[in-house]
C-alpha cells in the first residue's frame, strides 16, 4: 500500500480575492455564493500493523449508506455521496456564515500485491469510516531470531 507524506502547505491559501472581500465587506466571497471554494476531501489516517492496514476516513455527519467502497483493479476506491445542505426554513434565525461543506468526494488507494482483496472489511462509527485491509498470509512478517554460525 502506498502512502503519501503529509504536506502542511497543501491547504495554504495565498492572500487573494477572498481576503479582499472579507476586508471590504466583512464577509467572505463564499458567503455571496453560499459555497466555500475548498476541496471537499476528508482527512485520512493509515495505520500499518502486523496483519495489514487500517484506513480511517474522517467523515462526520454522514450515514453508512452515504459511502461506496469498491475494489477497482489495484485500487481501493472510497466514495462519499452528495449531501444536501440544510435548508434555513424552520430555523430559529438567519444563517450569517456557513462553513459546513457538503459534497461528494472520492479517494483512491493503491493496493500492493501483498493485500488480500477478499479480506477487506469496513465499519462506520462516530464519524469515522474505518477500513481494515488484511495482508496475505505469505506476506506477513514472521519474527524469528537467526543464530550466527
Amino acid at each position: 500500500m502506498n502512502t503519501v507524506k503529509y504536506n502542511p502547505f497543501r491547504s495554504f491559501k495565498p492572500v487573494g480575492l477572498d481576503q479582499f472581500f472579507n476586508e471590504v465587506s466583512g464577509r467572505s466571497i463564499s458567503d455571496f455564493f453560499e459555497n466555500d471554494f475548498v476541496n471537499i476531501t476528508p482527512s485520512v489516517n493509515i495505520i500499518e500493523n502486523e496483519d495489514g492496514y487500517v484506513i480511517e476516513v474522517a467523515a462526520p455527519g454522514l450515514a453508512k449508506d452515504d459511502f461506496s467502497i469498491e475494489i477497482d483493479d489495484q485500487h481501493l476506491v472510497i466514495e462519499g455521496i452528495q449531501k444536501e445542505s440544510e435548508k434555513e426554513e424552520g430555523k430559529s434565525g438567519k444563517v450569517t456564515r456557513r462553513e459546513f461543506n457538503y459534497g461528494s468526494f472520492k479517494r483512491r488507494f493503491h493496493l500492493s500485491d501483498d493485500i488480500d482483496k477478499n479480506e477487506i472489511v469496513a465499519d462506520y462509527s462516530n464519524g469515522i469510516l474505518s477500513i481494515d485491509v488484511k495482508k496475505k498470509e505469505e506476506s506477513k512478517i514472521v519474527k524469528k531470531t537467526i543464530k550466527i554460525a
